[in-house]
């Protein structure tokens, strides 16, 4: 059974605020991180396993207000100056959370128009959201850390949000890390990529560059 992203986003009722995370606690509109938990374990004991909707590409985009905000856990964020602190990763690994450094800047922040120049679709913002630079390693430990923590509390698969906008070489080299702090191999990750195929895109872009970290839908 696939569940809505799970992680901590912007304040809204529309489906689209679950995308735009501010940080990856679970505690997110649907519920706390305890009833994520008692969930996840009630289905596994029943015999459905949990497929959770991960976004990994971007944060909050120019539909939120300027200036200050807090999510729906109360997490304080600063979508006009790219400050997120409650991205710290596992046992506050990053105390400070993560700041502008650590987002593509493509052409000074600007949003996607161009889907057959690689770079800007996988640098640039998306519908005006930050990107997340997937190439940092501190990044690829903030997210990598978030996937453990989910597949050891039972969550047995993954489906990537948005994933033509990150690199498919950033891509697997999340997963690796995730599956390492797990200890299992990254083939035995149940791992399905959302990525729109146009053959008039980039071919950097094209599903067929994702399938050797997982399936493609």
């Amino acid at each position: 059974m696939e569940v809505s992203p799970p992680q901590e986003s912007i304040r809204g009722a529309p489906w689209r605020t679950s995308y735009q995370p501010v940080s990856y606690r679970l505690d997110s509109k649907l519920g706390t991180e305890a009833e994520f938990k008692a969930m996840v374990e009630q289905c596994n004991a029943a015999g459905v396993g949990i497929i959770a909707d991960v976004v990994l590409n971007q944060t909050t985009g120019s539909d939120v207000a300027a200036g200050e905000q807090t999510g729906v856990a109360g997490t304080r964020y600063n979508g006009t100056t790219g400050d997120y602190p409650g991205f710290t990763g596992e046992s506050n690994r990053y105390p400070d959370g993560v700041t502008a450094a650590d987002f593509h800047d493509y052409n000074n922040g600007a949003s996607i128009s161009d889907y057959k120049n690689q770079q800007e679709v996988q640098e640039g913002r998306l519908s005006s959201m930050w990107d997340f630079d997937t190439s940092s390693e501190k990044v690829r430990q903030i997210q990598s850390d978030y996937l453990a923590k989910l597949y050891n509390m039972g969550v047995q698969g993954f489906r990537m949000d948005a994933v033509k906008h990150i690199n498919n070489e950033d891509m697997k080299a999340i997963k690796d890390q995730m599956a390492r702090k797990v200890g299992t191999s990254a083939d035995d990750i149940y791992w399905i990529q959302e990525v729109i195929g146009n053959a008039n895109e980039a071919p950097g872009i094209q599903p067929r560059n994702y399938l050797g970290t997982g399936t493609v839908t």
